[in-house]
């Protein structure tokens, strides 16, 4: 186990990339350095001469378009730029890009997992919603209908009544008169302002049986 590579990531804030480690630190294990024209450089450090830079709408399409040994990060170089790890064909930088391009697969598979399973949770909630919403709408559809029908009933009763009332004081007030009482009694605004309510409720049963079947 002691006599393998690995990824330090060193810095917990996440801003850094990972350096390569060979061994476990403090048990004989050591980061790599490696020769360049400029220097020494640890395999992976910011000083690496193999980071390069490219756009990050690229984010997540560039690894589909470049070399397979690329490794493409989400490390900031600056507002439009992210790190991209460019390697030898073997050697030390080979071993970290590979690595690395594992690590971030490993982050994109959680990433599409994740988004797969919040999709689903939508998914079910906004069915589950519009279950709700239909059930509420029928609820409210059937609500309109009693009331439909208990107006109805009453306009029935209430002219039943008045002919029965106008018919045994006929004879007694005559029509017109026995009319003019009777309106006294009950006034003919209640039977107006009932047939308009029953207008607007068979208007309101037309929308949402409509919206039902939409």
């Amino acid at each position: 186990m002691a006599n393998t590579y690995s990824l330090d990531f060193y810095d917990s804030s996440g801003r850094n990339p990972p350096v390569l480690l060979f061994g476990v630190l403090g048990f004989g294990g050591r980061h790599i350095n490696q020769g360049g024209p400029n220097g020494d450089y640890i395999v992976g450090n910011l000083d690496d001469p193999h980071w390069k830079i490219y756009p990050k709408a690229e984010w997540l399409t560039a690894r589909n378009k470049y070399p397979i040994s690329y490794a493409f990060t989400n490390y900031i170089w600056d507002t439009n730029h992210f790190f991209v790890y460019m390697p030898d064909n073997s050697g030390h930088t080979n071993v970290y890009s590979r690595m690395l391009r594992d690590h971030f697969e490993t982050i994109h598979n959680q990433r599409q997992a994740q988004a797969s399973a919040d999709a689903a949770v939508a998914t079910k909630q906004a069915k589950k919603e519009e279950k709700e919403r239909i059930r509420s709408k029928k609820a409210f559809l059937q609500d309109q209908k009693n009331e439909l029908k208990r107006l109805r009933t009453d306009v029935i009763t209430l002219n039943d009544k008045k002919n029965r009332d106008i018919r045994s004081k006929k004879k007694e007030l005559g029509k017109q008169a026995a009319e003019t009482q009777w309106n006294d009694t009950y006034p003919g605004q209640w039977l107006a302002q009932t047939l308009s309510s029953i207008e607007i409720l068979k208007k309101n049963i037309k929308i949402i049986e409509r919206d039902l079947k939409s």
